[in-house]
Parts: C-alpha cells; sequence; structure tokens
C-alpha cells in the first residue's frame, strides 16, 4: 500500500491554479478597463465643456461648467467631485483660443476650440 498515491491530484491542482489565474487576470482588465473610462470621461469632458464655452461667448453669455461637470459624471458614474474642470480663458470673447482641462484620478485631457468672431 502507497502513503503517497497522488492520482487523480493533476486534475485539482489545474483547476486551482487556473482559477488563481483567471482570477488575476479578470482584476487585471477591471483596472484596464476602469482607466479607460476615465480617459473617455476627461476627454469627453474637455471636449463638451470646451463646445458649450464657444457657443455660449458666441451667444453672449457664460458657460456653467458646473452642470458639465455634474451631467458628465452622471453620464459616466462617476463619484460627485471626481471630475475636475478647469477653462481658459473664463469668460471668452469672439476670437478667443478656449482652452477646457479636464482630469480624473490622474487622466487628464485637453481641448482647444476658438470662439467664432460674428
Amino acid at each position: 500500500m502507497k502513503i503517497n498515491d497522488e492520482s487523480g491530484s493533476a486534475i485539482i491542482e489545474f483547476v486551482v491554479f487556473g482559477l488563481v489565474t483567471q482570477l488575476a487576470v479578470l482584476l487585471f482588465a477591471g483596472q484596464i478597463l476602469g482607466q479607460q473610462k476615465a480617459q473617455i470621461a476627461a476627454a469627453t469632458t474637455a471636449r463638451q465643456a470646451a463646445r458649450a464655452a464657444t457657443i455660449s461667448a458666441r451667444a453672449g453669455g457664460v458657460a456653467n461648467l458646473n452642470v458639465i461637470r455634474q451631467q458628465q459624471e452622471a453620464n459616466f458614474n462617476l463619484e460627485p467631485g471626481q471630475l475636475t474642470l478647469s477653462l481658459k480663458p473664463s469668460n471668452p470673447q469672439a476670437g478667443d483660443l478656449v482652452t477646457a482641462t479636464a482630469s480624473i484620478d490622474g487622466s487628464t485631457a485637453i481641448a482647444t476650440m476658438r470662439v467664432p468672431r460674428s
């Protein structure tokens, strides 16, 4: 009689190590997808803010960045305050170059547009 009979343990080891490997791959993929979501959200928000600033400046108003930020946080299921948004110049005039910068967890995007002259 053998005390160290290991028949059948290869299947158990394969399943256990396979599950651990799959879990590691899924966690890594989840982190990559979260980072990609942040990059897409930042780029979309920067473009949206620049577009709103040029349209509102042409109409004689000022873009409301808080509304844009809140809408984008809702669209991308972000926590309130996770998205930062800035606009330079803050009150653009016709012919000005508007630069919008959006940041989420280290992912930053910049969009630049010119306010058309009447």
